[in-house]
């Protein structure tokens, strides 16, 4: 593979990031469901992720693969995020 063909981790997609990072621990903060919230707000991002997914110009097969990686990397990385949330007594 050629190291054009990498795609990194773009400016909006770093800031959208840290925007849900930042809600996750504000809410985590204020709210007594903090644990629900963050779970919340990993699927809302999940669901936010396929949006480019969707308006590029690719084809079908491409735009399909794009999804499963997302797929698989929520599945890996929101179970280990909700096993990283505090529990409050």
């Amino acid at each position: 593979m050629a190291s054009q063909d990498r795609t990194p981790l773009t400016a909006p997609a770093r800031r959208r990031l840290l925007a849900l990072l930042a809600a996750t621990a504000t809410a985590a903060r204020f709210t007594a469901r903090h644990r629900q919230v963050g779970l919340i707000f990993a699927l809302a991002g999940l669901v936010l992720s396929f949006v480019p997914v969707v308006a590029i110009e690719a084809t079908g097969l491409r735009k399909a693969v794009l999804a499963a990686q997302h797929l698989l990397v929520a599945a890996i990385v929101i179970p280990v995020f909700a096993c990283t949330l505090p529990h409050r007594t």
